[in-house]
Formats: structure tokens, C-alpha cells, sequence
């Protein structure tokens, strides 16, 4: 199984976050950059997310990853030279331009096989387990949390989770609508007990819907976006519900959570 792991983003949020709760240089360096890939996440301030999500992706079975960076990635690629995977083979695509999560995966069009494969961002580290169930379904899909796992197991506090996508599933568990961004407060629709953490099985149809999904009000062509458009067109994406933990690294007050969950764990990529 090949994963591609999205890490081309401007990191415009890490950057903008106050990085006084940063335990390590390396740490604030990293925070400077945006890309959240390479942030230490260590007892001793080392080993980057990177080594984390490598290593949690293997755990899984997956035995390939295509690593979407900016241009300036030279840390990764240095990183990935002088710490080489033993599990896992990585090769790196670059997305020339930061215009959202359908734009980076069209920058792997050319690097993924012809069947399914898993696309995936790279500043969150997923529960192998729920990957794993996503690498044995036939056809595409997604894994979508419980609002109550993300709360209780992965410490999101409510707000956040309110940003996440809604999902909803027909009767025989197959997506029939994703709301990107859902709209809150007084009026404001049911949020579904679902929601989308943006891990998702596809096939290469998910390309041409990449490619014609209208950008965002941001300017970018999101891949929440990208996935309803080739469901429109045709193509079937199970939803899979999961309820173990997701840790997220969004800004600087991210790492030490972070760091905390995985005090202890050795990454093994």
C-alpha cells in the first residue's frame, strides 16, 4: 500500500502562533519554517513527526509513502538521507505552489500506482489501527471519528473539533455528504456525530476532480472538495467509523500535547 502524505503547506498557522511554549531551538526553528513535519516532538528534541508518522504508517502495512513538501524542503531531504527508513521506502514530490490539499496530491499524480492508494495530512498522526482498517477496504473511503473519541481520547477541546468536516453516511454506510468548515452558532444545522480527520483510500479518479474542483473562498482547491466531486461523478467512498485517538499539529501550543502522547514511544519508520 502507498500512502501520500500531504506536507506542503504554508504552515501559515504554526508560524503565526506564539512560540514562547517551545521547550527546544529546534523547536522555534521549525515553528519559523511552517513545516510541521519536521517539528521535534521528543523527550530530547530530535526526532522530528516526520519519524512518527513513517513509523505509524508501517505499523499498519503500509509499505510505500510519497512525501508532497514545498519546494524548500532541504531538511527533509537531508533528514530522510541521513535517518533512511528501514521499514518503509519514502520518495519525495514537490508542490511548486501552496494551493491547497487537492493541489498537493495532484503533485503525486505521477508517483502513485494505477489502484488505490492513501492520501493522508502530514500534521496529524493517525491510529494505525484505524489506518489499517483503511488499507483492507476494497474501493475508496474514509475513517470518521466520533466527536465523543475526539474529545475523551484525543484532548481536542470542543472548538477545535467544531472546525472539522462534518460526515454523513446513507443506511449502508457509504458517504452521501461532507460539509468543510460547517457553519455555527444560533440557526446553525446539526452537526453530525461524524467527522472527517482529511485520511482518505482513493483511486486515481480523484485526480481529474482535483483538478476541476472549484477553489475555496481561500483560493485553494481543497481535497474535502476534490472527494464529494468524484462521489458526485461516480466513484463510492465507504465511511469507516473509528474511535481511537488522533494526535493534531496545528500551531506551537500543539507540540507539548503532542510531546506528551508520545513520551516514551521510540518511532520506528
Amino acid at each position: 500500500m502507498t500512502a501520500v502524505v500531504l506536507a506542503g503547506g504554508r504552515g501559515s498557522r504554526l508560524q503565526a502562533s506564539s512560540p514562547d511554549g517551545l521547550a527546544f531551538d529546534a523547536q522555534r526553528r521549525a515553528a519559523v519554517r511552517g513545516l510541521k513535519v519536521m517539528m521535534p516532538v521528543d523527550a530530547a528534541g530530535r526526532r522530528p513527526l516526520l519519524d512518527y508518522i513513517l513509523g505509524s504508517l508501517a505499523d499498519a502495512g503500509v509499505t510505500d509513502v510519497v512525501l508532497v513538501v514545498p519546494p524548500q524542503a532541504a531538511d527533509v531531504r537531508a533528514h530522510l538521507a541521513q535517518m533512511p527508513p528501514a521499514r518503509l521506502a519514502v520518495r519525495v514530490a514537490v508542490q511548486p505552489v501552496a494551493d491547497g490539499t487537492a493541489g498537493a496530491v495532484l503533485a503525486a499524480e505521477a508517483a502513485v500506482p494505477d489502484s488505490t492508494f492513501l492520501v493522508m495530512n502530514g500534521d496529524n498522526l493517525y491510529p494505525p489501527g484505524a489506518v489499517r482498517a483503511l488499507c483492507a477496504l476494497e474501493g475508496c473511503g474514509l475513517p470518521a471519528f466520533t466527536r465523543a473519541s475526539l474529545l475523551a481520547a484525543s484532548g481536542f477541546a470542543p472548538e477545535k473539533i467544531d472546525t472539522f468536516a462534518d460526515v454523513t453516511a446513507d443506511e449502508a454506510g457509504w458517504l452521501v455528504r461532507l460539509v468543510e468548515k460547517p457553519a455555527r452558532g444560533p440557526g446553525a444545522p446539526a452537526r453530525s456525530a461524524l467527522v472527517s480527520m482529511n485520511i482518505w483510500k482513493v483511486d486515481r479518479t480523484i485526480f481529474a476532480a482535483a483538478r476541476d474542483v472549484p477553489r475555496s473562498p481561500r483560493g485553494e482547491r481543497e481535497l474535502p472538495g476534490a472527494v464529494m466531486l468524484a462521489v458526485t461523478r461516480g466513484t463510492p467512498f465507504r465511511v469507516l467509523t473509528a474511535s481511537d485517538p488522533v494526535l493534531d499539529l496545528t500551531t506551537a501550543a500543539d507540540v507539548a500535547i503532542v510531546s506528551r502522547a508520545l513520551a516514551g514511544v521510540e518511532p520506528r519508520p
